[in-house]
C-alpha cells in the first residue's frame, strides 16, 4: 500500500491496482499443506508463487485452447522446469 499527499500534509492509504485480482480455495490434507509450506520455505519462495508457477507451466503444457494466447506466450510463464507425477486424491 502506498501513501499519497492529500495536499494537506497527511497521508492517506491507496491500495495500488493489482494484476493478481483472483483467489482460488482449494482444500488439501494439513500435512500436505505443512510439508507444501516448509519447502517453500526452505526454498526462500512462496506457497503462492510456486502455485501461480505450476499452474502458468500447467496451462503452457497443455495446448494453447486451455488458455489466452497472451498467457501462453508470455517469456515468463516457464521459469524453471517441473517433473509432475500423477497426483491421487
Amino acid at each position: 500500500m502506498d501513501l499519497a499527499d492529500m495536499g494537506d500534509g497527511k497521508k492517506s492509504k491507496t491500495r495500488k491496482k493489482s494484476k493478481k485480482d483472483s483467489q482460488m480455495v482449494i482444500r488439501v490434507s494439513v500435512e500436505d499443506r505443512d510439508a507444501f509450506i516448509s519447502l517453500c520455505d526452505e526454498l526462500d519462495t512462496s506457497a503462492s508463487r510456486e502455485i501461480r508457477r505450476f499452474m502458468k507451466h500447467f496451462v503452457a503444457t497443455q495446448g494453447e485452447s486451455a488458455a489466452p494466447a497472451a498467457t501462453i506466450s508470455s517469456p515468463s510463464v516457464i521459469e524453471g522446469s517441473f517433473d509432475t507425477p500423477e497426483i491421487e486424491d
